[in-house]
């Protein structure tokens, strides 16, 4: 007998994340067989490499299907893997299939800084369109790619989630208020993995100092 079982919940884009370890919903949906599978000799599951064989070699089967936090995953080293599946038909043949790769990359993107040619923006300069920032550095780990890299403009102090964060560097024009103001970088990894960075911090005084009083000797 044959069978497919889709990626499921987590596993369905085809990575476990560092923020998903710790799910316990199924990595595959309940196996489907080409001909109709025993109702009491159910299929099993396995956690194998992408070069192991799934087959009657395959030891450490379950009944249950694995999840993030399953012990056949938890444990395993950031890589690529397959799950295993043996099943068996009304008649008591025995067959085995595999699902499609899940891969488990569980480091972030490391942020390391952005160049901010001007921290200092005044008069003249508060209308200009010039981006804030730029040359973004980072470093990543395989087997990751990083996703379009995003920006945001904020007077906060912390860079996270809970700003709104765009594709394009935010420019001069866009600190449209006097006081100190730092540009945020979202690196997300194709897993999923998030790290924020924050700039140095850019002062915008537009208004010009004023003598009040004074004595001039």
């Amino acid at each position: 007998p044959t069978a497919t079982a889709a990626l499921a919940n987590a596993a369905v884009g085809g990575y476990i994340n560092d923020g998903e370890k710790n799910l316990t919903t199924d990595l595959v949906a309940a196996a489907v067989g080409a001909e109709t599978l025993s109702s009491t000799d159910v299929p099993q599951y396995a956690v194998i490499p992408l070069a192991t064989t799934c087959d009657s070699a395959v030891t450490g089967m379950t009944t249950s299907i694995p999840t993030p936090s399953s012990a056949g995953m938890a444990s395993l080293a950031e890589g690529t893997y397959r799950i295993c599946m043996r099943i068996v038909d009304l008649a008591g043949n025995v067959g085995y299939s595999v699902s499609n790769n899940i891969v488990i990359d569980r480091t972030f993107p490391v942020y390391t800084g952005i160049t901010v040619p001007d921290a200092l923006i005044n008069n003249t300069e508060q209308a200009l369109t010039t981006a804030v920032a730029n040359r973004v550095q980072y470093t990543m780990t395989a087997p990751a790619s990083i996703h379009p890299v995003t920006y945001a403009a904020t007077e906060n102090t912390t860079c996270d989630g809970t700003l709104t964060y765009s594709s394009t560097m935010p420019r001069i024009v866009d600190l449209n208020s006097d006081g100190t103001w730092y540009v945020c970088t979202r690196l997300v990894d194709i897993a999923g993995n998030t790290t924020y960075g924050q700039s140095v911090s850019i002062s915008r005084q537009t208004v010009a100092a004023q003598l009040t009083s004074g004595t001039f000797q």
